[in-house]
């Protein structure tokens, strides 16, 4: 009679010491420099913590030219910024600490309390956010504000060229310029 077949391979014999598996060997990653980086993210921008409009414009970001879409990709940052800034917020329960923040500043700006409705519908502009990061460099950084604060008083410096791509219809901006400002804000 012979025996029925084997769904597996057999075991191959002991020798009394359990074998190591070989070392994967993985490339080296290649980056593109800044200098041939068309796009407004690079391709290996990191996407495990993104999700719905994050995922989205991410994906979008690593499709536009900056030098072919010079609006659109300011647009983009400037986009990316803002609803990056308040996802990371909110994963970190700091997004109520921060439009309490910001509502306490515009009601001094304004100078009188906002209503009810109108705190619960209040939306923090851009320089809003901006003043809050830069104020609270240690709820934002988690180790990092040292690396990170460069990158945001750059973008500050040039958010006035962000805030013309998209609303005054008059003001040029060069594609070489868009590149600097990306190359210059990209680690935030």
């Amino acid at each position: 009679p012979t025996p029925p077949p084997r769904t597996s391979p057999p075991k191959p014999p002991s020798k009394g010491k359990s074998q190591k598996p070989s070392p994967k060997i993985t490339k080296p990653t290649i980056k593109p420099s800044k200098e041939n980086l068309r796009f407004v993210l690079p391709s290996d921008i990191d996407e495990r913590l993104c999700k719905g409009k994050v995922l989205d414009i991410v994906h979008e970001a690593k499709c536009v030219d900056i030098y072919d879409c010079t609006y659109t990709g300011l647009a983009l940052l400037r986009m990316l910024f803002e609803i990056v800034c308040s996802d990371f917020l909110i994963r970190q329960k700091l997004y109520k600490a921060m439009t309490t923040y910001c509502i306490s500043e515009h009601e001094k700006a304004i100078g009188k309390t906002l209503t009810a409705d109108q705190r619960k519908e209040f939306a923090p502009t851009l320089a809003q956010l901006l003043n809050y990061l830069d104020k609270h460099v240690s709820d934002w950084s988690l180790g990092h504000g040292k690396l990170l604060k460069p990158s945001l008083d750059k973008f500050k410096k040039h958010k006035s060229e962000l805030n013309s791509a998209i609303h005054h219809p008059v003001t040029v901006i060069a594609s070489n310029s868009a590149a600097t400002i990306r190359d210059e804000v990209l680690p935030v």
